[in-house]
């Protein structure tokens, strides 16, 4: 588990935590300031009940010593492959679970719900944690969540216009995601888990074949787990020249440069 504590001035007034499906991290501060970030992330994945043991000792015993919940306002996001992504034009909210069956197991017992995005052209339809869910309502009351996916639809809109396509990886420990787009404009995102790196590197070389991408040319960039010269990110530049690392998508372009982020994914909503 990984502690930063860079207390200010300002009262922190808000509780943004990650779920993914192999581990957790919490970012409390407000719209000018990152004040105390915790993670805790596993080698593989975890199922919801094991999550939601490891959060809420953490909750109990570190987070919510300096911080009293009242004053809290939270948001979640969780990342996992209980996803798919449905353009407007095809969206029925009375088929939630049609959109997801052909690519998740889905469960009887299972709750799916979607996210608008910014672009107002598609959805994102998801499977969230509801034992987490339900232990975090009890504790806050009523709170937003969000799928991954969303944030990182909804972060096309910060990019350039530009003809040239594009790529985006944002990796975790046991998946990672790859967005690819073009003049601001989705083409594919999608979900892979991975063992080791070369699985990682297979399922991006694959996925650029397919959608006739030459990796010599395109822009790629990184975030998330990933640090410059780590074994996964000297493994993609031998065969993907142009990458580079980028803050995690989510957080506001103004604050960039005045926040020293962990390697670990740091994710807030407070805007």
């Amino acid at each position: 588990m990984q502690t930063t504590n860079n207390m200010s001035s300002d009262t922190p007034k808000k509780l943004s935590i990650l779920v993914t499906q192999d581990g957790f991290s919490f970012s409390i501060g407000n719209e000018n300031s990152i004040t105390d970030y915790q993670s805790k992330y596993f080698k593989k994945p975890q199922n919801p009940d094991k999550l939601l043991q490891e959060m809420s000792l953490l909750l109990e015993k570190e987070v919510f010593k300096k911080y009293a919940v009242q004053d809290l306002q939270l948001r979640v996001t969780y990342s996992n492959s209980l996803f798919t992504i449905v353009p407007e034009s095809y969206f029925d909210e009375n088929h939630l679970t049609d959109y997801l069956k052909f690519n998740t197991k889905l469960l009887a017992t299972d709750f799916v719900t979607y996210d608008e995005t910014q672009t107002g052209d598609a959805k994102t339809v998801y499977i969230p944690y509801v034992n987490i869910n339900n232990y975090l309502f009890e504790k806050f009351g009523e709170f937003d969540y969000q799928h991954l996916a969303t944030l990182l639809l909804n972060s096309l809109e910060a990019e350039e216009n530009n003809e040239d396509k594009k790529a985006h990886l944002e990796i975790f420990e046991t998946h990672f995601y790859l967005r690819v787009s073009e003049n601001k404009k989705l083409i594919l995102l999608n979900s892979f888990n991975y063992q080791t790196k070369e699985d990682l590197l297979y399922y991006v070389l694959f996925t650029f074949e397919q959608l006739h991408l030459d990796p010599n040319t395109l822009a790629v960039s990184l975030s998330g787990k990933i640090k410059e010269n780590d074994e996964i990110y000297s493994l993609l530049y031998r065969y993907i020249r142009n990458v580079k690392l980028v803050a995690p998508a989510e957080i506001a372009e103004t604050l960039r440069p005045k926040i020293n982020y962990p390697n670990q994914l740091i994710f807030r909503h407070f805007a």
